[in-house]
């Protein structure tokens, strides 16, 4: 559930079926992204108007335009289809955008995952940052992968380059999810 900064009665919450809205604080609830399973959403910082958001088992990130209930979608380049993925903004940066993608899996003796992607364009383009965490860390137990529901990730609001992420253990990187 997310509100819009500047209009407390502007809603939206993530659903299976897709994007709910209301304009009046809850009273009614209207359906503007249908047949998405929707698993996070941000506000591009300080611009109610730009929502982000992510379904599970799609590898792209979508960007709807809240006035005319539009949206795009930019493709993410991953090595293995996605089952989650969530997202970080931060005021700091708010054209920067991070993504980190599961699912986790094991090669060559080396836990990874499908990526943390960086975007510095608002989300129109993606480059990965990383795809293992430090000491061959496990961010979603490899073995048996749990980033379908274990996926979080937080940009510090006042540092871009400050990420952490997690899932069967948190991980901190101060150089942007590059270490």
């Amino acid at each position: 559930l997310l509100m819009n900064t500047t209009n407390q009665n502007d809603l939206v919450t993530a659903a299976s079926d897709g994007i709910y809205r209301t304009l009046n604080g809850g009273t009614t609830w209207t359906q503007i992204v249908t047949g998405a399973n929707v698993n996070d959403m941000e506000y591009k910082p300080n611009d109610p108007n730009t929502l982000y958001f992510t379904a599970l088992g799609v590898d792209s990130l979508y960007i709807m335009d809240m006035t005319t209930l539009t949206f795009t979608t930019t493709i993410i380049n991953v090595t293995t289809a996605s089952d989650r993925m969530t997202i970080g903004v931060t005021a700091d940066n708010p054209n920067a955008v991070y993504l980190l993608a599961g699912p986790g899996y094991v090669s060559s003796g080396m836990n990874l995952f499908n990526g943390l992607f960086y975007s510095g364009d608002s989300g129109a383009s993606f480059i990965m940052r990383s795809n293992g965490c430090a000491n061959n860390g496990d961010l979603f137990n490899s073995a048996r992968n749990i980033s379908w529901y274990a996926n979080t990730l937080l940009v510090d609001p006042i540092d871009e380059n400050t990420v952490m992420v997690g899932g069967l253990n948190l991980f901190r990187s101060t150089d942007g999810g590059v270490n």
